[in-house]
């Protein structure tokens, strides 16, 4: 009787795990991920709320396994990419290197899962944060 139960578990637990998840997860920081809302703060008027950035007006990160990074804007029908590197220190902030600024900058990653990436930038005003959804 044990035995039929152990067997009758393991498989059940096979099973569930084989279930298709929804939606595209990413690993890590590794994928791509694209901007679905920014939190205000005391920026641009003071919400205090997450707002929707429209698809034409987003813009997508991706980071590589072996350490390049792409950035591409869609600014209502006129793209522009940027190629570089990035680096990852302790406390989750990414310096990224690119072709589109002199100088490097570094993004502070406050939450990261498989599909939501947020990070925070300091602005003049204070923190302004981006969300983001993995994509393909």
């Amino acid at each position: 009787m044990k035995i039929t139960g152990t067997i009758f578990i393991s498989i059940v637990l096979l099973l569930s795990s084989c279930a298709k998840k929804d939606g595209v997860v990413n690993d890590g920081l590794i994928g791509k991920w694209q901007l679905t809302e920014v939190y205000d703060g005391y920026f641009n008027g003071g919400g205090f709320k997450w707002n929707p950035i429209p698809s034409e007006d987003s813009h997508t990160l991706q980071f590589a396994v072996n350490g390049e990074f792409t950035q591409e804007y869609f600014n209502r029908g006129s793209n522009q990419i940027c190629f570089g590197s990035y680096t990852i220190f302790p406390g989750m902030k990414v310096q990224i290197n690119d072709n589109c600024n002199t100088v490097s900058y570094i993004k502070n990653v406050t939450e990261l899962s498989p599909s939501t990436l947020i990070i925070d930038m300091q602005g003049i005003e204070g923190t302004i944060r981006f969300k983001y959804q993995a994509v393909q």
